[in-house]
């Protein structure tokens, strides 16, 4: 029999989502994909931004999936306020709309993700894992007419970077441990942190969100390396 101590530990393991959207059916609907999971659980709804502040206060999730357009305020303005709060929370913006400078804006805000409603189903569920572990996702349409259009995230200088650390670095903005970048690439994990803290000195980005916008800003990374989390596929 499990006890509650065992229980409890095992729902520590798990990632809290909350879900922000003004569409109680499509809540709904999400909790409910999100709660059959093993490896996550909802622990919150709400269908405006005092809803996210309450639920900030009350239980931080690790996850948030934010609609973009809330009544009453700037999605943007609310990925900021979050960021602000508790950077090691995610954002996850669900959208109806792939308007490129709406994408921009809000992955420059701190946004660690976009995902559009219309497939808010397997490639969130990914999603949801990949931010978790520090990566950054984008539906891989807008990824694509992003990349198509040169657009950088921010002021980027020439890439410093070795052929190794590049490689490392994108492994990195794809959501990979160390010990998996390590697997992957046959090095040990302690030459991973190596390569991980040459990374940083040169570019001045330790966190894995910020490592995988300079990846994308680069162009390091195609459409399809968003949401594609296989090893395999590396």
């Amino acid at each position: 029999m499990i006890g509650h101590r065992d229980q409890g530990r095992a729902m520590e393991k798990r990632i809290g989502v909350a879900i922000i959207d003004d569409h109680a059916i499509l809540r709904s609907g999400l909790r409910m994909l999100i709660n059959a999971q093993n490896d996550m659980y909802v622990v919150a709804e709400g269908s405006n931004a005092s809803d996210l502040w309450r639920i900030l206060n009350s239980g931080v999730p690790n996850v948030v999936l934010l609609d973009i357009g809330l009544p009453g305020k700037s999605g943007l303005q609310v990925i900021e306020q979050v960021r602000e709060k508790d950077p090691a929370v995610k954002v996850i913006i669900l959208t109806m709309h792939r308007d490129l400078a709406m994408v921009r804006s809000a992955l420059a805000s701190g946004a660690a993700g976009f995902v559009s409603k219309e497939s808010a189903d397997t490639d969130l569920l990914s999603a949801i894992r990949a931010v978790q572990k520090g990566g950054l996702v984008l539906d891989p349409e807008m990824a694509k007419h992003l990349l198509q259009a040169r657009e950088h995230i921010g002021t980027v200088q020439a890439d410093p970077l070795s052929e190794r650390e590049r490689q490392v670095v994108k492994l990195l903005a794809r959501g990979l441990s160390n010990q998996e970048i390590a697997a992957h690439i046959s090095i040990s994990v302690k030459t991973v942190e190596t390569y991980r803290a040459r990374i940083a000195e040169k570019i001045g980005m330790r966190t894995r969100t910020d490592i995988a916008r300079y990846a994308f800003a680069t162009g390091m990374l195609n459409g399809d390396d968003f949401l594609n989390n296989d090893l395999r596929a590396a």
